[in-house]
């Protein structure tokens, strides 16, 4: 069966499903930051006149916007102004993973029956094709925007150290700082992957968004988070890595 991924996004008009390879990629493109038009001729390596119909159509749509270039007014920049949702893909509805749930679900603690929830929610969505890592990743964000103001201290360390106790209080995992430049969190017994099937990638989207807001309040700016490990990647705890704004870079904030 040919593998074909269908991407939706949420605009304020209405739902769309784009599955052109070439829409696909310049939203791909977009979403990492705000993109000129030459950037995304270079990127797609397609014809100045193909990526130009093609975010015309986007634009109609209304998935992004284009505005001139302050830097250049004859060019233009590129912004998205619609949110992804999730993907469609045959791929995914391959996915045959289960969860192992205990015999005795019933004396199972609330926080470790939620984590029991989420799990095979998430699993059996996947199993019918559909991705919400999207969604998962926009709930950690709001979560984090919530909270974040109860974290932030007036140190770094204090600051690492209220999000640690806080994730081992809701037995969220346990989280150790084992870095500060660049800041690495490492994670064990992480309630969103520690159980999920090996899926060769990282899966912990949902602490993705939450650790991307929370220092990006921090800092009063986004900075780059990767998740370097995850065991659903068949690694043994998962990681974070934060990488702080430079002296000159906090300078400007």
């Amino acid at each position: 069966m040919e593998i074909q991924e269908i991407r939706l996004f949420s605009s304020d008009k209405s739902v769309h499903a784009i599955k052109n390879p070439v829409k696909i990629e310049i939203f791909n493109l977009i979403e990492q930051g705000d993109c000129s038009f030459d950037a995304i001729v270079a990127a797609t390596g397609k014809a100045k006149s193909t990526i130009s119909a093609h975010i015309k159509e986007l634009e109609i749509r209304g998935l992004i916007f284009s505005h001139p270039d302050p830097a250049d007014f004859r060019k233009r920049i590129i912004s998205k102004s619609a949110i992804s949702i999730g993907t469609l893909t045959n791929q995914d509805r391959n996915f045959q993973g289960r969860l192992q749930i205990p015999t005795d679900i019933t004396q199972l603690q609330t926080a470790d029956l939620f984590r029991i929830i989420l799990m095979t929610l998430r699993m059996e969505v996947l199993s019918l094709g559909i991705n919400v890592d999207p969604l998962l990743k926009r709930v950690g964000s709001q979560i984090g925007t919530y909270l974040a103001p109860s974290f932030i201290k007036s140190t770094l360390e204090e600051t690492l150290t209220a999000v640690a106790q806080f994730w081992h209080e809701h037995k969220l995992g346990k989280m150790v700082v084992n870095g500060l430049d660049p800041i690495i969190l490492e994670i064990t017994d992480c309630f969103e992957c520690s159980e999920y099937p090996i899926t060769g990638k990282p899966e912990c989207h949902f602490a993705m968004g939450f650790v991307t807001i929370l220092f990006a309040h921090y800092y009063e700016k986004e900075v780059p988070v990767t998740e370097t490990t995850c065991y659903a990647a068949a690694d043994t705890k998962c990681m974070f890595e934060i990488i702080p704004p430079t002296q000159e870079e906090e300078s400007q904030i």
